[in-house]
C-alpha cells in the first residue's frame, strides 16, 4: 500500500482498520499485512509521534518496498478475511449513522435467541466454543475478544451487527439445521520451540553481541509467541527484561543530553542574533521539533531564558 500511494503522489497514512489484531489480510492486494520493518526485523508500534509515516519506527527504514510475490492466502483465510472487513464496515456504518455502538445488546440478545432449552448447549457445540465457556459470556462474567466474537459469528452466519439489532433469523437457522455454516476460521498452526535457536539468540542480547531486545519482541522476530518464550526460558527472559529496562533508561538519558546541546546551540544562537528565543523559533532550528513535547526540553529553554535575561512578559531583553 505504501509503495501504491507513493508511487502515484498520494497522501501516506495508516487506516485504522491496520489496528486490529483481526485484521490479517490487504483486501487490495490479497495479500498479508505486515507489521515488522523489513531491515531490522522490529515490530511497528501503531501510534509513533517521532517518525515519518512509512519509515521504521527504529531504523528509519521504508517500509514501501516491496516484498517479492508470495503464493498468497489460502482460500479458507480469503474467505474469512472478506467477511471480517464486510462485518466491520457495516459496523463502521451502523456507528456513523447512530450513537455509540454499545456491546452489551449483543449479549442480552443472544440471551434471548437460544432461551429454548438446549439451545444454548447446541449454539456452543456448532460454534466450536466450550459450554461452560458460552455460558460465562452469556452470563457477562467474561467477556470475549473481539476476534472471539467475530469467529463465533462467523461461524453462525450472522453478523455482530445484526445480533446487536436483535435479527436472529440466520443464528436460528444454524440452530434448525443442527450444521454449522462455516468451519471456524483457520488459525497459526503451532510451531514446536527451537529452544536451541532462542538460546543461542538469549545468549547473544544478554552478552552484548546483539542490540538488547524485550522478551516479546525477540519472541516475535523468532516467530513464537511471548508465552511460549518465558515457559521455556523464564530466568533468562527475566534477565532480558531487566536489560532492556536499563538500556532504554541510558537511551533516554542520551537523547534529553543530546536535545539540551542542541537547544542551547539554538537559542544563544538566536540571542546573539538580537532575537528572541521562543519555543517555536528554538524548534524550527532543531532536527525534532516535537522535542518540546518532553518536558526536560521545555524546562532547559526556560532555564535558558532566565540565563540569557530574556524577559518573556514583553518578549525583549531588559
Amino acid at each position: 500500500c505504501y509503495a501504491e500511494w507513493k508511487d502515484e503522489q498520494l497522501p501516506l497514512y495508516e487506516p485504522l482498520i491496520w489496528t486490529l489484531q483481526v485484521v490479517s489480510l490487504c483486501m487490495r492486494h490479497a495479500r498479508t499485512l505486515e507489521d515488522r520493518c523489513p531491515a531490522c526485523q522490529r515490530t511497528q508500534s501503531v501510534i509513533r509521534s517521532h517518525t515519518r509515516l512509512g519509515q521504521c519506527a527504529y531504523c528509519q527504514t521504508w517500509l514501501g518496498t516491496v516484498a517479492p510475490a508470495d503464493a498468497g492466502p489460502s482460500p479458507e483465510t480469503l474467505e474469512w478475511q472478506t467477511w471480517v472487513w464486510q462485518a466491520l464496515e457495516e459496523l463502521r456504518g451502523a456507528g456513523m449513522s447512530s450513537e455509540v455502538l454499545a456491546w452489551e445488546p449483543f449479549f442480552q440478545q443472544l440471551r434471548r435467541g437460544c432461551a429454548t432449552r438446549g439451545e444454548q448447549s447446541r449454539l456452543a457445540d456448532l460454534a466450536g466454543v466450550a459450554r461452560g465457556q458460552l455460558a460465562v459470556w452469556l452470563r457477562r462474567t467474561h467477556t470475549p475478544t473481539f476476534k472471539s466474537i467475530l469467529e463465533f459469528c462467523y461461524v453462525c452466519n450472522v453478523t455482530p451487527l445484526q445480533v446487536l439489532t436483535g435479527d436472529l433469523v440466520p443464528l436460528k437457522r444454524v440452530l434448525q439445521a443442527g450444521t454449522p455454516c462455516r468451519v471456524p476460521p483457520p488459525r497459526r498452526p503451532y510451531r514446536a520451540v527451537n529452544q536451541e535457536r532462542c538460546r543461542t539468540r538469549i545468549e547473544a542480547i544478554l552478552d552484548g553481541q546483539k542490540e538488547p531486545l524485550g522478551y516479546t519482541q525477540l519472541a516475535a522476530q523468532l516467530g513464537y509467541s511471548s508465552t511460549a518464550l518465558r515457559y521455556h526460558f523464564p530466568q533468562e527472559c527475566a534477565r532480558l527484561s531487566q536489560q532492556i529496562k536499563e538500556y532504554r533508561r541510558q537511551r533516554k538519558e542520551q537523547r534529553v543530553a543530546q536535545a539540551r546541546d542542541e537547544i542551547r546551540q539554538a537559542a544563544r544562537t538566536l540571542h546573539a542574533q538580537g532575537v528572541y528565543p521562543s519555543q517555536n523559533k528554538v524548534g524550527e532550528m532543531l532536527p525534532n521539533p516535537n522535542v518540546f513535547l518532553q518536558p526536560e526540553a521545555r524546562a532547559t529553554l526556560h532555564g535558558l531564558w532566565q540565563e540569557l535575561g530574556w524577559d518573556r512578559a514583553n518578549f525583549v531583553a531588559p
